[in-house]
């Protein structure tokens, strides 16, 4: 027994050095958070293969990005993203996403820096981006914020039955003064579950060890191919048809409504500009492009009252795709491929350079300077009665 053990514990610390070198057992990067449900490991290595290839270190503020301050430098215009998976990409390498490819193309368009700060997280709901940017995104003070609302996003505006940490999502309720309540009985109900349990006494072995998460993935194999025979139970949303779809967005969009004009009206309060990017979603392996215009119709007539700009992605898609092919621009499990990342980074950065977003540009110190210089020679009388305008 003596022996055994000692044995034991070099034959693990060699087995987890060898997932490390192959980057195997890397792709559980959720843990549980009282506050939004569930939010990215901070500082974890995450590598995942189940679609397209991607393998990085997430930031020590649990971010898609590389490490970065939260006092913004000067001179250099800031950019935060908020959004599910397709914001998050984990399916193509980190330099190839979008909001890495909008950073680099945006900074050769205008000729300063810019940074783009990605927010997103795998399966978030509009009301976690809500929190996400409350609890950490407005601290790095942002110039704009760009909510990516994809096809179908509305889906997830209910509670979810699904005992699985990546479904445990808070509510926002609007009031009747048009402000928003916050309610974590689904969060905290979770907690108190079976599978709630398990994660939180297995914290450390699921940050730290890749053969803990191997051992666990391949549970979760074997038990969805036993579910068929055991039967399985329904989620709270089931919804079947694009037609039911569009019943469900009429129905529950007065909570998308109140959330976007509370997150706009948050976001104007820090001066920063907001950007509704409609983006598309094609069904699993048959890239065939997924269809709700009432949803569509709703988001822009919501971002135009919620002083918000907007831009159709899912629309320019389909006038700029060769023959309405779509193939190459998703992978087979309907994430974002290489050559649908560039092009939502090409419209992002047109949209923007030329003038059609209106974000809270940082100060140029040096062009302050010359309009006060120019300014002390303005009657002073007409300076004292504008002088808040001024400052």
């Amino acid at each position: 027994t003596l022996q055994i053990i000692p044995y034991s514990i070099i034959c693990l610390c060699l087995l987890e050095a060898v997932f490390y070198l192959a980057r195997v057992g890397e792709s559980d990067h959720l843990m549980p958070d009282s506050k939004m449900g569930f939010k990215p490991f901070a500082n974890k290595r995450v590598t995942q293969r189940n679609e397209g290839f991607g393998s990085f270190r997430f930031n020590s503020f649990g971010m898609q990005n590389d490490e970065v301050t939260v006092s913004k430098p000067v001179n250099v215009m800031r950019i935060a993203v908020f959004g599910d998976s397709y914001v998050e990409s984990l399916q193509v390498p980190r330099e190839q996403n979008y909001c890495s490819l909008l950073a680099e193309k945006l900074s050769t368009k205008l000729g300063k820096q810019v940074q783009v700060l990605n927010f997103g997280v795998s399966n978030y709901s509009l009301a976690q981006d809500y929190l996400r940017y409350q609890t950490l995104a407005k601290n790095f003070q942002p110039d704009l914020v760009i909510v990516a609302y994809r096809v179908g996003e509305t889906e997830k505006v209910l509670p979810d039955s699904k005992q699985s940490l990546a479904f445990v999502r808070p509510m926002l309720f609007p009031q009747d003064d048009g402000t928003l309540k916050y309610d974590n009985s689904v969060v905290a109900n979770f907690a108190k579950s079976k599978e709630g349990k398990r994660i939180a006494s297995t914290h450390f072995l699921r940050e730290h060890s890749r053969i803990w998460s191997t051992i666990g993935r391949m549970q979760q194999n074997s038990a969805s191919l036993t579910l068929p025979i055991a039967g399985k139970k329904p989620a709270t949303v089931q919804i079947a048809n694009d037609n039911t779809r569009e019943k469900f967005v009429t129905c529950y969009w007065y909570l998308i409504d109140a959330l976007i004009k509370n997150f706009a009206k948050e976001c104007a309060a820090n001066q920063t500009a907001m950007l509704i990017m409609r983006t598309p979603m094609v069904h699993p392996g048959e890239y065939i492009l997924s269809q709700n215009k009432v949803e569509a119709s709703q988001l822009e007539t919501t971002a135009k009252a919620a002083k918000a700009e907007f831009i159709d992605i899912d629309q320019l898609l389909q006038t700029n795709a060769k023959d309405h092919n779509y193939q190459p621009y998703f992978l087979e499990g309907s994430h974002f491929a290489k050559q649908m990342h560039n092009f939502v980074a090409d419209q992002l950065a047109t949209k923007i350079a030329n003038g059609m977003v209106s974000p809270h540009w940082p100060a140029d110190n040096k062009s302050l300077e010359i309009k006060w210089q120019f300014l002390k020679h303005i009657d002073y009388d007409w300076c004292q009665c504008c002088r808040g305008t001024l400052n």
